[in-house]
Order: C-alpha cells, then sequence, then structure tokens
C-alpha cells in the first residue's frame, strides 16, 4: 500500500523508510493538487487520512492541550483528527510534541500505516 501524505504542489519530504513524497499540480479544474507517491498519483481527497487522534490518545492527552503543545486551536486539532488536512508543518510540530512525552514518531506514523509505539513508564519518567 502506498504511503500518502498532504503537500502543496512543489513541496516534497522524505519518509522515515526513504519513500519521496512529492506534490505536483493537477490539470483537473475540481483538484487543488495530486500527489506522486512511490509511482502512483493520488488525489488530495485521498490523502485526507491521518492518525492524530489515535497519536493523540496513545499520549494520553486532550485535543486542548496537544493544540496547545503545538501551537493551534483545539478546533483544529479536531478538525485534523475528523479528516481535514494536516498540514506538513503541523505534523512536524506533532512529532516533535510527541517526542517530548517519550513517543517517539515519524511522518509514516502520521499519513502512514506504521504501528504507533508503545510509551513505557521509563520513556513517560524521562519525557
Amino acid at each position: 500500500m502506498p504511503r500518502i501524505i498532504e503537500l502543496h504542489p512543489g513541496e516534497s519530504v522524505t519518509l522515515a523508510d526513504g519513500t519521496v513524497v512529492k506534490a505536483v499540480s493537477s490539470p483537473a479544474a475540481d483538484l487543488q493538487s495530486s500527489l506522486l507517491v512511490s509511482g502512483a498519483t493520488m488525489t488530495s481527497r485521498d490523502a485526507l487520512k491521518n492518525n492524530l487522534k489515535s497519536i493523540r490518545e496513545r499520549l494520553c492527552v486532550s485535543q486542548q492541550a496537544l493544540a496547545a503543545g503545538i501551537g493551534c486551536t483545539q478546533g483544529n486539532v479536531g478538525h485534523y483528527e475528523r479528516g481535514q488536512t494536516l498540514p506538513p508543518e503541523m505534523a512536524r510540530k506533532v512529532i516533535n510534541f510527541a517526542r517530548l512525552h517519550g513517543l517517539e514518531l515519524s511522518f509514516d506514523h502520521i499519513y502512514g500505516s506504521a504501528s504507533l509505539p508503545i510509551i513505557t513508564a521509563a520513556q513517560k519518567a524521562g519525557a
């Protein structure tokens, strides 16, 4: 299954496993962008899925606490959890927030199908 990430046209990112994701302009008038992911083009409508709610629940934090930690509103977090596109810059902030709470994440955890790591008591104590 290809990894899916939402980017603006011309933007690219490399996932932890080396997969390069690059956004390309779409000729279709009703689509703002398409994604070229491992040779497969996905529309931006296909790329809405993210794992933010599962990540937040794994961290045992509220939407409000996550929002404060990544610099957005609780409403934004709610929208992201319900399918609004999580921009890569916000995903980076989620990765950093999670690291501060003892959870090592990558873009593949946020946008892909990588299993979320378990936070151990030792990791929580060190966070």
